[in-house]
């Protein structure tokens, strides 16, 4: 199945929850239609539960180095962490050296039964046009 065909069929159970997760985003760097484009590209791998939908995506480094970052996230938590087991999976057949998460503070009790450590803080500065709100409740 290539990643076009699998995300046709996934998509409408996974469309709302990522883009809520894109919603909540205190800098909007991508809209729903940019995730799709990735997803059908193969750029990007989608990992559907009944209750959440996890995008992740591959990098290579100039150093050579590969890594899984997990980009976006979105449905019930349980249910986003159900996909661990296989994204872990599907990053070592990829060769990756290392698998990443940049999210709120939030997450850091949940993972961290994963295996995952914090490795510093993810600082934004935002230069608003007036089109971007920060969100006083975002931490």
């Amino acid at each position: 199945m290539t990643p076009g065909e699998w995300v046709a069929q996934n998509w409408a159970a996974c469309r709302d929850r990522l883009k809520a997760a894109l919603d909540a985003s205190v800098v909007h760097t991508h809209d729903i239609d940019h995730v799709l484009q990735e997803l059908i590209k193969g750029t990007a791998q989608l990992w559907p539960t009944r209750g959440a939908a996890v995008v992740t995506e591959v990098s290579q480094y100039p150093t050579g180095i590969r890594g899984l970052t997990y980009w976006l996230a979105g449905g019930e938590l349980e249910d986003v962490l159900r996909t661990h087991a296989a994204v872990e999976r599907f990053a070592r057949e990829q060769g990756c050296s290392f698998i990443e998460i940049r999210g709120r503070r939030g997450w850091r009790k949940a993972v961290e039964a994963y295996g995952f450590r914090p490795v510093g803080t993810y600082y934004v500065k935002e230069l608003s046009n007036g089109k971007q709100k920060p969100d006083p409740d975002y931490h």
